[in-house]
């Protein structure tokens, strides 16, 4: 039978602090000393140049995982400044690759209204800052049809409430003079009824079709007596 205290409850543990404190602690081996670093003094006396390479002697690079610039010299890894460039290497690379192209810079860019757009209104709209909401392409079709095209186009987009459109009309490279599209598009564009609507136009980028496309920023209200009939909200 279990033995009870005087209380009625079994306590299997009393007096087992007392019984511990008799006991003798047992005994551990101490650790052994910790090895002192070998190190000679013709070692100490090294610059810490050779030190270092002494210690990384060893060490190879993973060359799959070379990042761009590691095959320069030190003195230009990390500077922001560019690198000059002989002008018949650009040239090759602009020829060859078309890296280095700007379609701003030709005659073929376009830009307007002719009555004022802001130069940074322009610039951002040439590099793709507002998003392209609705495209139509006219490159191929005749001048009537592209006229009864781009008038559907635009009526759609203005009362679905689209700013951002993109329109390809083609560099017009086989025309005999002018390109017939393309100069006729920025003539809708700077007359009735659809010039009261546009707030800018720009060349695309090259990417959207260069020189060949024309992105059109549309104004959420349209303009009466030269002022628009209400505030444009697409600019943040």
């Amino acid at each position: 039978m279990k033995r009870r205290d005087h209380d009625g409850f079994h306590r299997p543990f009393a007096g087992l602090a007392e019984r511990l404190r008799k006991q003798p602690m047992p005994s551990f081996p101490a650790p052994p000393p910790a090895e002192a670093p070998s190190s000679t003094a013709a070692e100490e006396e090294l610059p810490e140049e050779e030190l270092f390479r002494r210690a990384t002697a060893d060490i190879r690079p993973l060359h799959w995982n070379r990042l761009p610039g590691d095959d320069l010299p030190l003195a230009r890894r990390g500077t922001s400044d560019p690198v000059p460039e002989d002008e018949t290497a650009a040239l090759r690379r602009l020829v060859e690759k078309g890296k280095g192209f700007e379609v701003r810079f030709t005659s073929e860019f376009i830009a307007g209204p002719p009555d004022g757009a802001p130069e940074w209104l322009i610039e951002r709209l040439h590099r793709g800052a507002f998003a392209i909401q609705d495209h139509l392409d006219l490159h191929g079709f005749v001048l009537e049809r592209a006229r009864l095209r781009f008038d559907g186009f635009m009526r759609e987009a203005v009362r679905h409430g689209k700013q951002g459109v993109l329109i390809i009309h083609g560099r017009g490279l086989s025309s005999p003079g002018e390109p017939v599209l393309k100069t006729e598009l920025l003539r809708w564009l700077n007359t009735a009824p659809w010039r009261r609507w546009v707030l800018a136009y720009a060349s695309a980028r090259l990417c959207d079709g260069g020189a060949g496309a024309t992105v059109v920023l549309l104004r959420r209200n349209p303009v009466r007596r030269g002022r628009p009939s209400g505030p444009s909200r697409h600019l943040r």
